[in-house]
């Protein structure tokens, strides 16, 4: 995140994305966990206290897609970070296949 803040990602732009793969497949607790660490470092990220992880403007409702605002200088305008948290747990998706297609 820091990089898009400092602006060696995305420079000329107002939007940046990042995909998180959640390994475990535990997405609510990869979220808390990416949002108390953004709380900490709010400050250096450029955002306004308490530094979230906000609903997404884009994906109204999924509570995997979330977004982040930040104040880069020397910028008037918002830069907006979407993240979108993913299970990178197959295991289970493999097995719902496999359950279906049994006859």
């Amino acid at each position: 995140m820091s990089r898009f803040v400092k602006g060696q990602y995305s420079k000329t732009v107002r939007h940046g994305g990042m995909i998180g793969y959640v390994l475990d497949g535990d997405v609510s607790r990869a979220t808390a966990n990416v949002e108390n660490n953004i709380k900490i470092q709010h400050v250096s990220l450029c955002m306004k206290p308490p530094g979230t992880l906000l609903p997404s403007a884009i994906l109204d409702g999924d509570t995997r897609a979330r977004e982040t605002h930040h104040q880069r200088t020397p910028e008037l305008t918002l830069f907006r970070i979407h993240h979108l948290f993913m299970s990178g747990n197959l295991s289970g998706q493999t097995a719902a296949r496999r359950q279906r297609k049994k006859p």
